[in-house]
């Protein structure tokens, strides 16, 4: 991956250098964040220019997708870097959750004060009206060669071949804030991302012209076994004894007796073909799955799996603001506030999908509904949950809603109860 800062001349010449440093300092922290929170190495520093390498030092069977994610993140975080009287502010009623509906990743510990939400704008040295940084992003998937070159004085471990160079004149053909990739970036992550055809492109030094895709937004899809599975499935060979354990503990669960089965295997020998079986089985009988899936790009956030399960349900988009959620989730609540009390002992299949990490053990505690004072035109059960709900997904507090006076740990296990009874209510 090949990024660019747009505009770099200009701003030199509107800033001082001191700023100018803050600048540039702080557009590299925020890739630098991203990158290697995706496992990614910047294997040079070009002016303001980065040269990214994912799959070395370390490799990972999704390497072009992490890269074309870390693109997309380090275009909407720089967006974000505006001029802003809020720098410094912070929250005076933290959550216990801040940071678990936040796309870094990063979660804070309990009581911890936290500065600005993920949607809120981040403070920079920028000229007045300034509107964000910008950048290009060029990624390119290919062989190269790692080796040490350089003089006695410096050395440096770099990748030879045409694929940086590839990716640097990808880079090039991009517009302000795009991340633009080729076609073979493009077929390891089709149907993981919504891309825009942009033809074939004559690049500088490249004598084949090569068709390239601009990257619009993540998909619908969450893994890369469901985009192949909406192809067809493939048969189901030689897992007749897995397949009839499973439907064994499917039984039970139909008699009323809960189970938890753990499927583990080396990847590649068909564990989520044999989960897809069980789904199509029980789906087939009429029951519904709910399916939770980890991420190994969101290990620091304990619950990411329910959040983002959430966040598909309420119907979440990447372009909505922060008002536009919460009128959303406060819909959402409204439409279930007359199916609160827990699901019926009616079967149902409930898939929790590791990648790297296991879901997290979650207490639950029974007590009284939150002390909280109730908003007029609304349940008090919908005034508790909504403002419950709107810190696990790190939105704004609602306005003219009262502050939570609950402690930390008091907040978690009131936010616990209201997940299980929102999944209880969608198990129906």
């Amino acid at each position: 991956m090949f990024c660019d800062l747009v505009g770099s001349t200009a701003l030199s010449a509107q800033l001082d250098p001191e700023e100018l440093r803050e600048v540039v300092r702080g557009y590299q922290e925020t890739c630098t964040r991203i990158i290697q929170r995706y496992d990614g190495h910047i294997a040079q520093h070009l002016g303001d220019g980065l040269l990214v390498y994912f799959g070395y030092p370390v490799a990972h069977e999704d390497d072009a997708t992490r890269a074309v994610r870390a693109g997309l993140e380090i275009v909407t975080a720089l967006q974000r870097r505006i001029s802003s009287p809020l720098a410094g502010r912070v929250s005076s009623s933290p959550s216990p959750f801040q940071g678990e509906g936040s796309t870094s990743g990063a979660s804070a510990g309990e009581g911890s004060v936290i500065a600005q939400s993920p949607d809120s704008p981040h403070p920079s040295p920028l000229p007045r009206g300034a509107r964000g940084l910008r950048v290009r992003i060029g990624i390119h998937t290919g062989l190269v060669v790692i080796g040490e070159i350089g003089s006695s004085e410096k050395r440096e471990i770099l990748a030879l071949g045409e694929t940086p160079n590839i990716a640097a004149r990808i880079q090039g053909a991009a517009n302000p804030d795009e991340a633009m990739i080729s076609a073979a970036t493009y077929r390891l992550v089709e149907g993981l991302f919504d891309a825009e055809d942009r033809g074939q492109l004559e690049l500088k030094g490249v004598a084949i012209p090569l068709t390239l895709y601009r990257v619009v937004k993540e998909g619908e899809a969450q893994s890369r076994f469901e985009v192949v599975a909406r192809k067809g499935p493939t048969p189901l060979i030689g897992r007749d004894h897995e397949f009839g354990l499973l439907r064994e503990r499917w039984a039970r669960v139909k008699e009323g007796e809960g189970q938890v089965v753990l499927l583990s295997g080396e990847p590649g020998i068909g564990k989520s073909r044999l989960v897809e079986a069980l789904k199509e089985s029980v789906e087939h009988e009429g029951a519904r799955c709910l399916e939770l899936r980890c991420s190994p790009y969101h290990q620091n956030s304990a619950l990411y799996p329910i959040i983002e399960h959430l966040q598909r349900g309420l119907g979440f988009q990447s372009g909505d603001s922060p008002e536009e959620k919460l009128r959303k989730l406060a819909q959402a609540l409204g439409r279930r506030s007359g199916a609160q009390g827990l699901a019926e002992q009616a079967g149902t299949l409930v898939i929790a999908s590791a990648a790297k990490q296991s879901l997290p053990e979650t207490e639950i505690a029974s007590s009284p509904e939150p002390a909280l004072s109730p908003v007029k035109g609304a349940p008090r059960n919908d005034n508790a949950r909504l403002l419950l709900f709107a810190a696990l997904l790190s939105l704004p507090h609602p306005e003219g809603y009262p502050p939570v006076t609950l402690s930390p740990q008091k907040q978690k296990e009131k936010t616990h109860e209201a997940l299980v009874t929102w999944l209880c209510a969608e198990a129906k």
